[in-house]
């Protein structure tokens, strides 16, 4: 009699697990103090407006932002700070108020801008209850529709004002209910009824309450529930259902619809059942779920439709320590709050389904093939581990190893096939072919036999593929490819040769056969291969740096091919994609978003996107978009490398990935794109690489000021997107000195230096792990001041006083110039009236006694030469007084005077003056410009009187252009120009020249006359 398969399988194996469908492993994140936490219990947990996280601890207040934790702790000298480090319960209000209720410092209300705390203390409430333990002790906040806080307390329920800080007592009809009431949880549900739950283990009713003090239950049936165990959880879901927590008698539910209460226990006999009687946390998820924490069980999850709870256990530890809070955030990360830490879980968790290495279960050594057969089961090759089968409908493993009844060949498995008759092919590391007999149960082993040319070539079996003709290829590590003919059990070997139409290298990995019906055979080192079947020749397709369009690496891993019919090529080098048409590859690298630049695996899913395992992630690729999502390990994966090759898709458009910590089955129909974008706040801003004062929050500043020497600084953004932070990307500028956004990949910080002074807006972008961008974003408006000196007002006062200055230097110039001018006037004043009379006089009075008869001879010749010194003394006199005089400053007197000394020094002569323009213009002219001109003039003339022998003299004077023109001009004997150079008379001439900046030019030749130019601007 034939047993079962499955029995058979269990019995070869020895191996079968036990039923776990209650229990699911996911892969939380763990955060403690080595991750910043500021105490290990996570007592309470709330995501504010913003979408900051809070956690209360037993040390401290923290906030999370994705990066970091920020710490809030009480300090005795600080009636700002928290009034107790013990943080027990976390609100926050309609208005957007955090409320913090503590274990022995009453109640906190938090200002976020200044980033303090006021105190509000209820010792007073001792006075109103008798028995009370602690009124300080505020254990649960809720608000009604009026805006009033209901505070849970260690001395009953208190109602609160947040606008006048004044409180009250609420009290009861009900006696015992003002005794001694320590409240644990509290709920005001959608239709404003007032739900607690006590230590003592009641949970009670109320209907809207009054304005009165007391409240009144109107129907002694009201109390719904009276037990002696206490009540920690209280929550309303959707559909108005109260769940009821307790510690000891386990859930309850109120459903208004179906009227009486439910109750649900652990029950040994149910795998689905509860897992844990003492209840200290609820929470609905947003596909309908509740969550539940327990004591010693962790969390479990609750679907109302199957009934059944799921335990789930984290991938690195048992997550078994005492729940205290759980919570959903805005993007669907649930968070668990428990004695050893908060635990994260990401969303996709559903889409990612994990299975680790688990003892018992999964062989503990990773897995490197995946195959499901056609009755749904997943056979599973591992690394040393044997060959796993799972059947998922029961959750069951069973295992094969290597020396065990069914024959495997060997532990370490690199490939499974089922054939199209339902046979299964085992490609082993080491131990061949394996072939599992289905009838049997048992595996027959294909080995390289060095005798037997037609063995497989190599016992080292790296891949198997099947193509559409039936023929079974498989690769080898070191001896090429092999072809089996599966009816007679010969292979056939294609392996490198020293010709360009063999393998590149013995070392053949993927095998894939296109739509055109061409096989392609990546290898290790030697590149992409298509073989013609008919000739045995192969192309080859490597990587040439030097060729652009070139295969990107000669280490091919994986191939593949999408609906298109395009061809894929994964390698040590990134995605390649194949242009039939011009025989060249388009490779997607790290920089374009690819996860790792290995890429190790490659799937096409029902919508056309690629999978791509790495070394670092799981990458999803859109191609007509060329846009890259990538997915890490803390959203569920099962480790961030991958195995090369452990991929496979089933008929349901599921795709399997292997790796080092286990497999995952993904479903992408799951994967529920986040369509809310991150909001992106700012959460620290530095100048200089040290902390600067803004006076309040970063995360509420809305402008930042800045002096100019401040010009050095760096932010800190945050995306409070939690699913995957590490896959927030950010793009920011400072608009005002970036003309283009700054994609900053998903770093948090940018810095700039040497700012100019100005105005300006910084603009920080984010995008969430699925790429979904905030494109409004943060816009912070900052100023850097000018210094003193570059302000508008320093400038005014600049140029005021620059033209003060150039005023008063004016007018002291002109008066300078004024009492020069009535200095030459008094000077020249005085040589002509005083000197030029008394050398008149002696002129005068030496020719008389000249005249007289008693001189003698000499007596006269030396008085003659007393009146000529006294005439030649009076007239250079008069030359000093021409000069010096400022009625002469102008062009036309310095015309006249040169006129006037022509027609004294060239009488007898035959001369012309002219001038040009006529009559001269009355320019100004400075004294030394007159002077230099009218001595070089009157030593040219005298020259011309003295040596010239001339009989003509032609002298012209032109103004043009601001240029003075000065022409002379006679018909005299002339002279050596080279021999007359070093004359003193022609050295003074030049000198004068050279004074007012001028060019003095003199050209004789003997015989033939000279001729005397001066040009000089006019000064």
């Amino acid at each position: 009699m034939r047993l079962p398969a499955t029995l058979a399988m269990c019995l070869l194996a020895g191996a079968c697990s036990t039923l776990l469908a209650q229990s699911r492993t996911v892969r939380f994140q763990h955060f403690a103090m080595d991750e910043g936490l500021s105490q290990r219990n996570a007592l309470c947990l709330l995501q504010d407006r913003q979408g900051f996280l809070w956690i209360g601890t037993q040390d401290g207040l923290n906030r999370y932002d994705g990066f970091s934790f920020k710490h809030y702790k009480h300090r005795s000298n600080d009636s700002t700070s928290l009034s107790d480090d013990f943080v027990r319960t976390l609100y926050e209000d309609a208005a957007g108020t955090l409320w913090i209720g503590t274990w022995n410092g009453g109640l906190n209300r938090f200002d976020r801008k200044q980033e303090t705390f006021v105190r509000y203390d209820f010792g007073d409430a001792r006075e109103f209850l008798s028995g009370a333990v602690n009124p300080n002790q505020v254990t649960a906040i809720a608000e009604d529709e009026h805006g009033t806080l209901w505070l849970g307390t260690g001395a009953g329920v208190l109602r609160f004002d947040p606008a006048t800080g004044a409180y009250r007592v609420q009290r009861f009809d009900d006696p015992a209910l003002n005794d001694a009431l320590q409240v644990k949880a509290l709920l005001l549900d959608r239709r404003g009824r007032v739900w607690f739950g006590t230590e003592e283990g009641l949970a009670a009713r109320f209907e809207p309450p009054p304005a009165s003090d007391v409240l009144t239950n109107p129907v002694a049936a009201e109390v719904i529930l009276s037990i002696s165990h206490p009540v920690r959880a209280l929550h309303e879901d959707d559909q108005q259902v109260l769940w009821i927590g307790t510690l000891g008698a386990g859930l309850y539910a109120a459903d208004p619809a179906s009227g009486p209460l439910t109750r649900y226990q652990p029950d040994p006999d149910d795998p689905y059942s509860l897992n844990d009687n003492r209840i200290t946390a609820l929470q609905t998820d947003r596909a309908g779920y509740l969550w539940v924490g327990t004591v010693d069980s962790g969390v479990s999850r609750f679907s109302k439709d199957s009934g059944r709870f799921v335990h789930f256990r984290n991938a690195q530890d048992a997550l078994n320590s005492q729940v205290f809070d759980v919570l959903e955030d805005r993007t669907g990360v649930l968070w668990v709050g428990t004695w050893d830490g908060i635990y994260s879980l990401s969303p996709l968790y559903e889409a990612f389904r994990l299975y680790t290495d688990e003892p018992g279960r999964l062989s503990p050594s990773g897995v490197v093939a995946l195959h499901e057969d056609r009755a749904g089961r997943l056979w599973l090759g591992t690394m040393r581990g044997g060959l796993n089968v799972l059947d998922r409908a029961t959750n069951q493993f069973t295992h094969y190893q290597a020396g065990d009844r069914s024959g495997l060949s060997y532990n370490t498995i690199f490939g499974i096939l089922e054939d199209e008759r339902g046979t299964l092919w085992i490609a082993t590391h080491g131990g061949g072919l394996n072939r599992l007999d289905r009838a049997t149960n048992r595996f027959r082993p294909f080995h390289h036999d060095p005798n037997e040319p037609a063995s497989l070539s190599d016992s080292t079996v790296t891949s198997v593929y099947l193509d559409r003709a039936g023929m079974l290829w498989m690769g080898t590590r070191y001896r090429g490819l092999n072809r089996l003919d599966r009816a007679t059990g010969r292979f056939t070997r294609y392996q490198h040769r020293p010709h360009p139409d063999s393998l590149g290298s013995n070392y053949a990995w993927p095998i894939y056969e296109d739509h055109t019906g061409t096989l392609w055979v990546g290898t290790i080192e030697g590149g992409l291969h298509s073989l013609d079947r008919e000739t045995g020749r192969f192309t080859r397709y490597t990587h040439d740096p030097t060729i652009p369009g070139s295969l990107s690496s000669n280490r091919v891993y994986v191939l593949g091919e999408d609906a298109g019919g395009t061809l894929w090529v994964g390698t040590t080098g990134g995605l390649n994609r194949f242009d039939r048409e011009t025989q060249t590859f388009h490779t997607y690298t790290e920089a374009d978003g690819l996860a790792h630049d290995h890429v190790a695996g490659l799937l096409v899913d029902d919508a056309g996107d690629l999978w791509l395992s790495t070394n670092n992630g799981l990458s999803r690729f859109d191609p007509r978009t060329e846009t890259f999502t990538t997915y890490k390990a803390r959203v569920g994966l099962q480790n961030n490398q991958f195995y090369v090759g452990s991929t496979h898709k089933n008929a349901k458009g599921e795709l399997f990935f292997g790796g080092p910590g286990g497999f995952n089955i993904i479903d992408p129909k799951k994967i529920r794109a986040t369509p809310l974008p991150p909001p992106v706040v700012l959460t620290d801003f530095t100048v200089h690489n040290k902390p600067f004062d803004l006076s309040q929050s970063a995360t509420t500043v809305e402008e930042i000021v800045l002096n100019y020497d401040e010009n050095f600084f760096s932010f800190t953004f945050a995306a409070l997107d939690f699913t995957d932070v590490s896959q927030n990307r950010y793009a920011y500028k400072l608009e005002g000195l970036d003309r283009d956004w700054i994609d900053n990949g998903t770093s948090p910080t940018a810095s700039y230096t040497s700012v100019p002074h100005g105005t300006y807006t910084l603009r920080v972008r984010a995008a969430n792990n699925e790429g979904v961008w905030n494109e409004e974003g943060l816009a912070l408006p900052i100023t850097i001041h000018p210094p003193f000196w570059a302000t508008w007002w320093f400038r005014i006062l600049v140029i005021l006083a620059v033209i003060g200055l150039l005023a008063a230097a004016y007018t002291y110039r002109v008066r300078q110039l004024l009492r020069v001018e009535r200095m030459r006037l008094r000077i020249a004043s005085a040589l002509h009236d005083d000197i030029g009379a008394n050398l008149s006089s002696i002129a005068i009075k030496s020719e008389m006694v000249h005249n007289l008869h008693d001189l003698d001879e000499r007596g006269r010749r030396r008085l003659a030469e007393v009146t000529r010194a006294a005439r030649e003394s009076a007239l250079k006199l008069r030359e000093m007084v021409w000069v010096v005089n400022a009625e002469y400053d102008t062009f036309d007197k310095l015309i006249t005077k040169m006129e006037d000394l022509t027609a004294t020094m060239l009488e007898g002569y035959a001369h012309t003056f002219a001038t040009h323009p006529q009559p001269p213009p009355t320019r100004p002219l400075h004294m030394e410009f007159r002077q230099h001109v009218y001595f070089l003039y009157k030593e040219a003339l005298h020259n011309i009187v003295k040596h010239a022998a001339a009989t003509r003299v032609d002298v012209a004077v032109t103004l043009r252009q601001g240029s003075l023109h000065l022409v002379v001009e006679d018909d005299g004997i002339g002279f050596d120009e080279a021999q007359v150079q070093a004359g003193h008379g022609l050295k003074s001439m030049r000198a004068r020249a050279e004074a007012i900046g001028g060019r003095l030019e003199i050209h004789s030749h003997a015989g033939q006359g000279t001729r005397l130019t001066l040009i000089a601007k006019v000064a």
